[in-house]
């Protein structure tokens, strides 16, 4: 009789044990498939070990519980790599996760169909040297010649693999780099397909691999380089357990891998500036002529239009020279709230505590038609003949405007200058569905020398191979918008991503000129930003000199949500006293999320900021309840 140990793949509650004990009349061999009792119904398992009954005798006679046997052998071969287990581990280690979950998101989509047989692969020996990572802040044509000659250096040495942040970039270096023969990996593919590139892969046939986040659980036998392209992108931050960065994850395994790993970005964050382990390569690019247009004074002037004078004459300069223009929106829609002119009521979205977003046509503003929309629950709602609390009829867009209002000053301004008001284009996801969609537009926005292009953060996709004359921010204090640390930070990098199209000017509209970011962008004085925010940061614990650990709990009652916050809360203070912790461990007191109410469920946030002197996470963290959200290294703390 032999006792098994297994891990369920099905989350367990934090707290309990991840390993489940089993018995069996025989061993069985690690990374093999099993079926067991967990509780009243039956799950998959992999075996992890097995030990003879006799050397765990004394150890079974102090248990108070009773050892199951296995109900069902699914598959006795070894399923699972010891790189793979490894690998999983790391990841319900460094971010807390259930350990079933962690394997699960290791293993490929296909894992348990049996028609296929995952291939699997030697685990790489175990190094102790030091991780060789590099940062190249570089634009998107140098970056992209930067990557290919990377590519040719280190593809006669053994893989390559190149690790964007969406389909669409997938989708052009998969075309750029075809002469390669590469291996794509992304989420939308099939199981068939995922399937067999992995075997191309494990038997060393692909040498360039080009994926999403999914390529970096491909079995790679040998991994020579690890290309991060736009690492600080937020798209490589997971949603769902465990909630790992992608970044930081293809750290991990260009370690395991003794692989290099290089980083192009068009901006270095904030950490990476700070890490002395890196090594930093700054590629000149082209100057470019930045200006920022103060809108407080253009109101002061008497110009209430969303474009200021100086942009006014900078599109119709344009128009009448045939350049191309990019206008680029951090908004969606027409504008950000409905209000009531008479009473100032806003109208706001029934399952979440923020305006609704006015959606319709240009010149639709203050008509019935169109239509309200809350971008966070997807409920919408016609446009209202009369105001909901006081039954006036003025009704008007207001706040922040959006890309159709934008794209409709933009044509009252041509039409009243007697220009040509077509070929404006409306570039954003609520107007293009798929890729295709993309293209074809991105297609007469190419074949129009004079093209007018009003876009969101969409546009960025399609940043090396689109150029732009003229490009202008014209709410630029609608990029930054929530409460974070980081918000500075973030209105850089993507200011730093506008340089990309490759144009003779920027324009910045501000209501608040001062800010630090914006400065930093058009004086080209980005270090003196950092060093400025670095000082901050560490008077404040926040990363890179602490790790950020937010604590989420939602409830369709807000006074049960408000009351776990108040136990949790007390039950963290207590035992960062007991353990004495107060200088590993610093709480901020549970507030209610940035958006405290979101498809009928109130939230309520605790952020603790954890010294990376702590050695586990598991010492605090064990405190919390499993019904509680635990998301390390979070996008945002709000």
């Amino acid at each position: 009789m032999h006792i098994i140990e297994a891990i369920p793949l099905t989350p367990l509650p934090q707290n309990s044990p991840q390993l489940l004990s089993y018995f069996f009349e025989r061993p069985l061999n690690k990374g093999s498939l099993i079926e067991a009792a967990l509780g009243r119904r039956q799950v998959k398992a992999l075996v992890v070990s097995s030990t003879p009954l006799e050397e765990l005798k004394g150890t079974l006679k102090k248990t108070d519980f009773q050892l199951k046997g296995i109900t069902k052998i699914l598959d006795e071969k070894s399923k699972v790599s010891s790189f793979q287990l490894s690998l999983a581990a790391w990841l319900a280690r460094y971010y807390y996760a259930p350990l079933g979950q962690a394997l699960k998101a290791v293993l490929p989509s296909y894992f348990s169909l049996k028609k296929y047989s995952q291939p699997l692969v030697e685990n790489p020996p175990l190094h102790s040297n030091p991780l060789k990572a590099t940062v190249i802040q570089t634009n998107a044509r140098t970056g992209q010649s930067e990557i290919e000659e990377l590519i040719r250096q280190y593809i006669t040495k053994g893989q390559v693999l190149l690790l964007l942040p969406d389909k669409t970039i997938l989708d052009f270096f998969s075309q750029q780099f075809m002469t390669f023969q590469p291996a794509v990996l992304h989420s939308q593919l099939s199981n068939k397909t995922i399937f067999q590139t992995h075997e191309r892969i494990a038997n060393g046939e692909a040498k360039l691999i080009i994926g999403t986040r999914l390529a970096l659980f491909a079995p790679f036998p040998n991994l020579k380089l690890l290309l991060v392209e736009d690492p600080s992108n937020e798209v490589y931050k997971s949603d769902m357990s465990p909630r790992y960065h992608a970044t930081q994850l293809a750290e991990q395994l260009a370690q395991l891998h003794q692989a290099e790993l290089i980083s192009i970005t068009p901006q270095t964050s904030i950490e990476e500036f700070h890490n002395p382990s890196l090594s930093f390569i700054a590629r000149q690019s082209k100057s470019i002529a930045i200006e920022i247009v103060d809108m407080v004074q253009e109101l002061k002037a008497g110009n209430f239009s969303t474009l200021s004078q100086k942009l006014q004459k900078e599109i119709i300069e344009a128009r009448k020279s045939k350049k191309s223009i990019l206008l680029y929106s951090a908004r969606r829609a027409y504008a950000s709230t409905l209000v009531c002119r008479h009473c100032g009521f806003v109208v706001r979205c029934d399952n979440c505590s923020v305006p609704m977003r006015v959606y319709a046509a240009p010149g639709l503003d203050q008509s019935s038609e169109g239509m309200l929309v809350c971008y966070h629950c997807s409920a919408y709602q016609q446009m209202p003949d009369a105001c909901p609390n006081c039954s006036s009829t003025k009704l008007r867009a207001g706040g922040m405007p959006g890309s159709q209002k934008i794209k409709e000053e933009v044509e009252y301004l041509l039409q009243k200058n007697q220009l040509d008001s077509k070929n404006i284009f409306l570039f954003d996801s609520d107007l293009l569905k798929t890729p295709e969609e993309e293209l074809e537009l991105l297609k007469a926005v190419t074949n129009s020398a004079e093209a007018i292009v009003i876009a969101t953060q969409l546009i960025f996709s399609h940043r090396y191979y689109s150029y732009f004359k003229l490009v202008a921010i014209p709410i630029s204090d609608a990029v930054g918008t929530n409460p974070d640390f980081r918000t500075d930070e973030r209105i850089l990098y993507q200011l730093a991503k506008l340089r990309d199209f490759e144009p003779e000017k920027i324009i910045i509209q501000t209501h608040n000129p001062d800010n630090q970011a914006l400065q930093a962008f058009a004086t080209n004085t980005t270090e003196t930003f950092y060093e400025s925010e670095l000082g901050a940061r560490k008077l404040f614990a926040y990363p890179p000199f602490s790790r950020l650990i937010k604590l989420s709990y939602r409830h369709r009652d807000p006074q049960r949500a408000a009351q776990a916050a108040r136990i949790l809360n007390e039950r963290l203070k207590m035992a960062i006293a007991q353990l004495g912790l107060k200088e590993l461990v610093q709480r901020m007191d549970p507030i209610p999320a940035f958006i405290a109410k979101e498809n009928n469920y109130y939230q309520y946030n605790i952020v603790l900021k954890v010294s990376p002197k702590l050695p586990k996470l598991e010492t605090i963290l064990k405190y919390v309840p499993s019904d509680w959200i635990i998301d390390p290294d979070p996008r945002s703390i709000a």
